[in-house]
């Protein structure tokens, strides 16, 4: 990501999800608008058109976390995955005092991506994202329901104490 967050520079990935493997990286070049695509295990090449500043899917994440969080002020995120453009929607729902198990109280606001492509907002699943209120935004609650069912990532419980101690 370039340094003032406006826009990736690249994205690499190692997946292994049962069977399926991938490794691949994509940069982007900006004076052209074109993303350039490179499989690490098959050799092939592809490029493909992008509208501007883009996010990748981990850049666009850190992204949020720079907006000024207001409920009821949504924002929008230009990100490229799967060698496609999407427009990343992000309400910002609610303000609250999340209480998880063992763990100190601390006060969030609750995100939640949405993601549209050629305009036609996508219904795969919901993602609910809870970050700190305070100006450092980190994420303690992540919760999606995806085709597959239900999956909850909580921030390790050493550092959610180190972040209610500071």
């Amino acid at each position: 990501m370039d340094p003032g967050a406006t826009r990736s520079l690249g994205f690499s990935k190692n997946l292994q999800e049962g069977k399926y493997r991938a490794e691949e990286e994509l940069r982007f070049d900006y004076e052209t608008n074109r993303a350039h695509y490179r499989s690490l295990l098959n050799g092939s090449e592809k490029s493909y058109e992008i509208p501007g500043p883009v996010h990748d899917v981990l850049t666009a994440f850190y992204r949020c976390r720079l907006e000024p969080l207001a409920v009821g002020k949504d924002f929008e995120i230009q990100v490229t995955a799967d060698e496609k453009n999407w427009l990343m929607k992000v309400k910002v729902l609610r303000a609250e005092r999340l209480e998880l198990r063992k763990r100190q109280p601390v006060d969030v606001v609750v995100l939640e991506p949405q993601a549209a492509f050629k305009g036609v907002l996508l219904q795969r699943g919901r993602a609910l994202i809870y970050v700190t209120a305070d100006e450092r935004r980190i994420p303690v609650l992540i919760r999606l329901w995806t085709p597959y069912g239900p999956v909850t990532g909580v921030l390790r419980e050493d550092l959610f104490e180190q972040l209610t101690q500071s």
